[in-house]
């Protein structure tokens, strides 16, 4: 087997296409994939193509509305302070491209170490960098499970309270530039990664949209709360997906950067580290991670066209009704559209259903509504 190549300028251009003109928060734990990534988007966003970019985009929408603001005030952004004007954020030419966010989950003696470690290496790149901590209390099982959606909150949260600090700088202004996006949370999944969840959702008897696996372009969905009544969705981007591991740390290498191991990743205590160790052997069979994560990808696109035509069908009619005073959604089924051919897709409209209004935490499994 030929030594893995580092990613090529050209091949940078072409893996963060189209993320020109949007605002970045880059998810980094330190670990070889997402501190490749860090240095990856670091070099891509210094070409002056992409910075002029960055900066016509900052001029804004002067006819855009305003989000909907939480009660309190937003903390600020990790790379302004107190004597922040939007003055000085326009001669800036907006926000910073990129920013960095790292996650002390507090498990290790080890992680406080790591997450000034990933922002002492952001700095050194001009990156401005930001460490949330995971202060409440932890769980006696599901660990890595309770902090991936630490993570996803945490991060989500910094995303919002930066866009409304934002805002904050441009009240009593005459020019509003409230409509500029949100910053993109950007994630480093390799395709080791996107084998290993495939395999992961097959043992658990998942349906096709478990088994597309983890998307591209997704989404972290804030429930509605006091202070944001209308919720809100943050975007994710996953544009490594397709990338082997192996070309990440052989372009960190390129770059002679550094990253760290964490040793969780080898606790077989974890199925994510059983699945892997599987995987590898898998691979003499020839079921290697690309051709686990190709199929992933085919499953994916068919679940993107199923969702299409379910839209196109319109197989779900709501209706708001009330109820001894108070509001409830009533939802009429069309059963005998003959795109109800089989009992998966009247579990998935049942699903789709209560994902939009069940207000449940958590997404409902296909298993649930089978039973």
């Amino acid at each position: 087997m030929s030594a893995a190549t580092p990613i090529s300028d050209a091949e940078l251009v072409g893996l963060f296409a189209g993320l020109e003109r949007t605002p970045l928060a880059l998810a980094v734990s330190g670990g070889a994939d997402s501190m490749a990534l860090m240095h990856m988007v670091a070099r891509w966003a210094a070409r002056d193509n992409v910075k002029a970019a960055y900066r016509e985009a900052w001029e804004g929408d002067p006819d855009a509305p305003t989000r909907t603001r939480p009660s309190a005030p937003p903390p600020r952004p990790a790379w302004s302070d107190d004597s922040w004007t939007i003055d000085d954020l326009r001669r800036a030419g907006g926000p910073p491209h990129v920013m960095v966010l790292t996650v002390d989950h507090g498990l290790r003696a080890e992680a406080s170490d790591e997450a000034r470690f990933v922002c002492e290496e952001a700095g050194k790149l001009g990156l401005p960098c930001r460490i949330l901590c995971w202060d409440s209390e932890k769980p006696t099982s599901g660990i890595q499970e309770a902090a991936r959606e630490a993570r996803r909150r945490l991060m989500s949260q910094a995303v919002i309270d930066e866009a409304c600090a934002i805002d904050d700088l441009h009240r009593g202004r005459d020019y509003d530039l409230g409509g500029f996006p949100m910053r993109h949370v950007v994630m480093a999944h390799t395709q080791e990664d996107q084998a290993e969840t495939f395999l992961m959702r097959l043992a658990r008897g998942s349906g096709l949209e478990g088994l597309g696996g983890m998307r591209e372009l997704d989404y972290i969905r804030g429930r509605a709360t006091d202070d944001r009544p209308q919720g809100f969705d943050v975007t994710v981007r996953r544009p490594l997906l397709d990338m082997p591991k192996a070309r990440l740390v052989a372009t960190l290498k390129a770059y002679d950067a550094r990253w760290v191991e964490d040793p969780s990743n080898e606790d077989d205590r974890f199925e994510r580290v059983r699945v892997r160790k599987a995987l590898a052997q898998l691979g003499e069979l020839g079921l290697s991670a690309e051709k686990v994560a190709l199929s992933a990808r085919r499953l994916r696109d068919v679940d993107i066209d199923f969702r299409m035509v379910m839209a196109a069908e319109q197989l779900v009619e709501w209706r708001p009704a009330f109820w001894h005073g108070g509001l409830m959604s009533e939802f009429e089924i069309d059963t005998r559209n003959p795109f109800f051919c089989g009992s998966y897709v009247t579990m998935r409209t049942l699903r789709q259903i209560l994902r939009g209004h069940g207000g449940s935490a958590r997404d409902v499994e296909l298993a649930q509504l089978e039973k």
